[in-house]
């Protein structure tokens, strides 16, 4: 009869361990998203915007605060062509985030995109606040002030811009 109590002996152990098997295996929310995110940045960088799009959306059914998920998309969807959308992403990103330069920059430069040059303005102003060496910023800024017949603003801004990062392009349009 000691065979059997050793036998029940075991299968309870199998059976815990196969309870447990799930536990140790399984992937948290966070690890999902972060693969969904990762594989959209690979997407992106390979440049099939529909795929890292759809990635992108999946990482942020899971997590649906990443800052940096919804920049990615942001820029996806900019890159893609579609403004509109990326704009709704940028300002998701700065709600989240609010004082990153970066998404301000990439903000101002779709309202940019979009003619929309007080909107532009307002976000590139906020990027060069928080870095005042952001070259880009300062160039993109140059040309609304040109745009804008504020010839002053926009000499000041390219001025800075080449400081920052000398170009020809730059120099050109200074």
């Amino acid at each position: 009869m000691k065979p059997i109590p050793q036998f029940l002996e075991r299968c309870r152990l199998s059976v815990f361990l196969l309870a447990l098997g799930p536990l140790f295996s399984a992937r948290t929310p966070a690890q999902t998203a972060e693969s969904y995110r990762q594989r959209a940045i690979e997407l992106s960088r390979a440049k099939l915007w529909d795929e890292a799009i759809a990635s992108y959306h999946q990482a942020l059914e899971l997590a649906p605060d990443d800052a940096q998920t919804h920049y990615n998309l942001a820029l996806a969807l900019k890159y893609k062509g579609d403004n509109r959308q990326a704009v709704d992403e940028f300002e998701t990103t700065l709600r989240l985030k609010p004082k990153w330069e970066e998404a301000h920059y990439g903000l101002g430069s779709t309202w940019y995109d979009l003619e929309d040059l007080s909107a532009a303005r307002k976000e590139l102003r906020k990027a060069v606040e928080l870095n005042p060496k952001n070259a880009p910023a300062h160039r993109l800024l140059g040309r609304i002030y040109s745009q804008q017949n504020d010839f002053s603003s926009a000499e000041g801004e390219l001025r800075q811009a080449l400081a920052l990062k000398p170009s020809a392009e730059t120099h050109f349009e200074l």
